[in-house]
């Protein structure tokens, strides 16, 4: 880890500030810290701790493995409960300000997508999915199952009005 600091005066031309954001942008950025200073004519200090390297796309797989298509795997109604599924996991991300990834991995959705009645139970057993998780979200996806399996249900024969 490593640390860099950066004074940008309150009546900087811009230039203070594009340093810090070309250095924000270009590093594997941990945390950042800011502190208004009244010290001269007053300045924001701003402390950035960071990682050593280039900044990594979302979008690029650095791990040296192939990424998994999970669509080749699943028949039609699991794709497209598939992408009901991750349609509400980025809706929840999105309100808790959280990667997609830290509501359900594609992995474990794919496996909510393997139980014919998913119930709190199915996604107890998820491996991976602990009780604070299951807590939070689970239900969401048991609803959202519960709906498309409402909207697909065909009518019975009792159903009908003849």
């Amino acid at each position: 880890m490593q640390i860099k600091t950066f004074k940008i005066p309150l009546g900087d031309n811009g230039g203070a500030e594009e340093e810090l954001n070309k250095f924000l942008r270009s590093h594997r950025v941990l945390k950042v810290e800011r502190a208004f200073c009244l010290e001269g004519s007053g300045y924001l200090a701003v402390c950035v701790e960071y990682m050593e390297g280039n900044m990594v796309s979302d979008n690029v797989n650095t791990s040296g493995r192939s990424r998994r298509d999970y669509a080749k795997e699943l028949s039609e109604d699991e794709q497209k409960r598939f992408e009901l599924f991750k349609a509400k996991r980025r809706e929840l991300a999105t309100e808790k300000s959280l990667p997609a990834y830290m509501i359900f991995t594609d992995a474990e959705l794919v496996t909510l997508l393997k139980y014919p009645h998913l119930n709190i139970e199915n996604v107890m057993d998820v491996p991976g999915v602990q009780k604070s998780r299951l807590k939070d979200y689970g239900a969401y996806f048991v609803n959202l199952q519960e709906a498309s399996d409402e909207a697909n249900r065909q009518p019975d024969a009792a159903d009908t009005p003849f």
